[in-house]
């Protein structure tokens, strides 16, 4: 159900044909486990949202989705949430408001208060890990880092956010020993599949000091950073940014924009 941020690194599936062959998986089981039917759901949306893709309008021809209208998966959605089943609780609570395109309704998905129930009461599901992985990321962002090292670390191996967290703290040795190289490819993988903030503020210092076996790169750091300044309100994104534009010329910030896309497909 999330195939696309645990395959290994020898597949070339982009990130949005991971997302569509995870949600035709979990449709495969979605007569037998409700949350595969909540994931399911929110695929057949995806893919609706997405159809006028090219990429999305070939894929489909292959990657069967179940005949179901975006209304009735939506209508779905809504039953299984009053099942409390906690993935659909996730969607329906949390997923939809960060999709919003308002800065308020956005906000609304970062609410400890709508996150923390989900975590607590559901820690071995679906639902309840994607759960602890934003909050874990929320928390970080908002620099309380050993809370949200201890919410990480139970599905740091599955959840993008999750791991982020811990391989900054890898890196910075915050409440666990420190090991950079551990940390930069724990990084470098989760960013290919996620973009995680996190993660890119790590994989920027990976390149920015050169270190985890990572190359000293100021300018692939300024991207990175760069891409983590747009896609999150850490406070450190912008700081380094700015000490970046101070040092590099104008075509190497140029560079440093261009080659932040490769990390967008």
């Amino acid at each position: 159900m999330i195939w696309h941020r645990i395959l290994p690194e020898a597949y070339s599936y982009s990130t949005v044909e991971g997302y569509l062959r995870g949600y035709a998986e979990a449709c495969r089981h979605m007569t037998v486990n409700k949350e595969a039917e909540a994931f399911c759901y929110r695929g057949i949306i995806d893919a609706d949202s997405w159809r006028n893709y090219p990429e999305v309008a070939r894929l489909l021809t292959e990657i069967q989705l179940p005949k179901i209208s975006r209304q009735q998966a939506q209508q779905g959605l809504a039953l299984l949430e009053r099942e409390n089943v906690p993935y659909a609780i996730l969607l329906n609570q949390v997923v939809r408001y960060l999709l919003s395109t308002d800065p308020n309704e956005r906000a609304k998905a970062r609410e400890e208060a709508r996150l923390q129930p989900l975590v607590e009461r559901y820690p071995y599901s679906l639902g309840g890990a994607m759960a602890a992985g934003l909050l874990s990321q929320v928390l970080w962002e908002r620099e309380r880092y050993s809370e949200a090292l201890s919410t990480a670390r139970p599905v740091a191996g599955i959840v993008a956010a999750a791991g982020s967290v811990l391989a900054w703290a890898e890196y910075t040795g915050t409440g666990v020993q420190q090991n950079r190289q551990s940390a930069c490819n724990r990084a470098h993988f989760w960013v290919r599949r996620s973009l995680a903030p996190a993660a890119l503020y790590t994989l920027a210092l990976c390149y920015l000091e050169g270190t985890g076996g990572f190359p000293k790169d100021p300018v692939e750091a300024y991207g990175v950073l760069w891409l983590g300044k747009n896609n999150s309100p850490y406070p450190g994104f912008a700081e380094k940014v700015r000490e970046l534009e101070a040092l590099l010329t104008p075509a190497q910030l140029q560079e440093g924009r261009r080659r932040a896309e490769s990390y967008l497909r």
